[in-house]
C-alpha cells in the first residue's frame, strides 16, 4: 500500500536531518525541496518539523512547526498538511532552515488516536471490532478451521421440516390437497438456485392394479406442476398395498427467492388413494 499523508501509524528514523532547498516554503504549499529524504521511511506517511537555526546553531524562537506528508523523491517531500508549531510561516531555503522527522506530540498522538479506534485501553480488541465486512471474500478456507469447530449451534443452512400425521383418503385422479393439505414449506432460495427436497409418506390403495401417486408443487419465486414423484401400485391380484415410501429430489436451476414447497396427492386407477404420516424435508444448498 502506498504511503499516505493521513496514515495512522507513521514510522520514524535514524539521521534524517537536512536543509530546505530552493524555492523554500510558502503557507499553503503542497510540497518542498529538501537537500536529501536519505533514512526517510518511504512506505508510510511521516510526521517531521521544521524550523531555523541562528549562526550558533541555537534555534530561533517562533520557528518550529510541525506537518505531516510522503516521501516525493530523494529530495522531495510531498502531500504537505500544516499541523500545528508556533504558527505556519514562510520558509527560506538554506542551511539554517531545517527540515527533520521528530518523535512529536503529533505523531504520538495520531497513533494512539489509530490504536484507540480498535482497541480498549487495557490492549485488548473492543468489542465488535471486527465485522463480516471488514473479511475479505474468501478469506476463511477449511484448512484454516479446526476440526470440530464448528458445531451444530453454529450452522445455519435454513433448512425446513413439515409433517403431517393425519390418514386422508383422495379419490381425486388428478394432483390435489388433502383434507389437512401439505405437508408446505416456504424458504428462500439462496443465489446458487440449488434445493434439496425429501418426501415421505405412507401410501395405500385396496384396488388391483392402481396406486397412491404423490407429487411436489413448486409456487412463488418459482413455479413447477407436480410429477409423479412417488408412485405406490397395488398388487395385481388385488390384494391391498400399504407402504411406507420416500423421494429426495435435487432441484437446479431455480430462481432466488421466496418459495413454496407443497406435497400433493391423486390416485392413479381405482377409487380411492390414502395417505398418511407425510413427511416434507427441504434444505438450501449454498
Amino acid at each position: 500500500m502506498a504511503a499516505n499523508a493521513n496514515d495512522m501509524f507513521q514510522k520514524v528514523s535514524r539521521s534524517t536531518a537536512t536543509t530546505l532547498s530552493a524555492p523554500g516554503y510558502t503557507i499553503g504549499a503542497t510540497s518542498i525541496n529538501v537537500a536529501s529524504t536519505s533514512n526517510w521511511p518511504a512506505d508510510t506517511g511521516i510526521t517531521f518539523g521544521i524550523d531555523e537555526v541562528d549562526g550558533n546553531g541555537n534555534r530561533i524562537a517562533g520557528t518550529y512547526n510541525i506537518f505531516r506528508g510522503t516521501v516525493g523523491s530523494a529530495t522531495q517531500l510531498a502531500n504537505l498538511t500544516y499541523v500545528g508549531g508556533d504558527a505556519n510561516r514562510n520558509y527560506s531555503a538554506g542551511a539554517t532552515t531545517r527540515v527533520y522527522i521528530l518523535v512529536s506530540y503529533a505523531r504520538e498522538n495520531r497513533l494512539v488516536d489509530g490504536l484507540l479506534v480498535s482497541h480498549d485501553q487495557d490492549g485488548t480488541l473492543k468489542t465488535d471490532s471486527v465485522d463480516s465486512t471488514q473479511i475479505k471474500a474468501n478469506a476463511i478456507t477449511n484448512p484454516k478451521l479446526a476440526s470440530g469447530s464448528v458445531t451444530a449451534d453454529k450452522t445455519a443452512f435454513g433448512a425446513d421440516t413439515h409433517f403431517v400425521s393425519s390418514s386422508e383418503t383422495t379419490t381425486s385422479a388428478t394432483f390435489t390437497n388433502l383434507t389437512t393439505s401439505g405437508p408446505t414449506v416456504t424458504l428462500t432460495v439462496p443465489a446458487t438456485g440449488v434445493v434439496l427436497v425429501m418426501m415421505t409418506a405412507i401410501m395405500f390403495t385396496n384396488e388391483a392394479n392402481s396406486a397412491a401417486v404423490v407429487g411436489l408443487s413448486v409456487s412463488g419465486a418459482n413455479t413447477i406442476a407436480p410429477g409423479d414423484d412417488i408412485y405406490n401400485v397395488s398388487p395385481a391380484a388385488g390384494a391391498s398395498a400399504t407402504t411406507t415410501s420416500s423421494i429426495s429430489k435435487l432441484l437446479t436451476g431455480l430462481n432466488p427467492g421466496s418459495t413454496t414447497f407443497t406435497m400433493k396427492y391423486r390416485r392413479a386407477g381405482g377409487v380411492n388413494a390414502t395417505f398418511g404420516n407425510r413427511t416434507l424435508v427441504v434444505i438450501p444448498l449454498s
